[in-house]
């Protein structure tokens, strides 16, 4: 391992060490002396994700989550539709947005109102569920066509 002509491979610093009271921590006092209220709000939500599975069950967790992300597909109703006679459906209709929306020029918007549905229950599911919700619908949805927008 390492060089031939180098006799040496590893080292021992611990010989090297005689006083470690600077990198001792106080113990005992405010670790969040100093700090502003924003950086102690982003402590606080750091210290609650760090120790989440200490209070909740995690698989409880993702059960949960798969409840709602099944709850979200059903709501969206993606049953495709196989019959001779096929009448498109309202939802199906093109999509037109709204003038107060202000899409930028260039922009990819829904072809169909069904499509801007989805985008628009998706988004909000994301936005109350958290972003890894976003990770688990497009590994379940990855070979959906109504979701290729979450693909972009």
């Amino acid at each position: 391992m390492g060089d031939s002509s180098l006799m040496v491979d590893r080292y021992d610093v611990r010989g090297a060490l005689y006083d470690l009271k600077e990198a001792e921590s106080g113990g005992g006092g405010d670790r969040w002396e100093g700090l502003t209220e924003e950086e102690r709000a982003e402590e606080e939500k750091c210290d609650q994700e760090r120790y989440l599975a200490l209070y909740h069950d995690e698989f409880q967790y993702q059960e949960y989550q798969d409840e709602e992300a099944k709850r979200l597909i059903s709501e969206l109703d993606l049953t495709p539709i196989h019959t001779a006679g096929y009448f498109p459906e309202a939802d199906e209709d093109t999509f037109v947005p709204p003038p107060d929306l202000n899409v930028p020029p260039g922009m990819i918007v829904p072809e169909t109102v069904k499509q801007n549905k989805i985008i628009v229950k998706t988004s909000k599911f994301i936005v109350t569920q958290g972003g890894q919700m976003e990770i688990v619908i497009k590994t379940k949805q990855a070979g959906n066509p109504m979701f290729s927008f979450s693909l972009l």
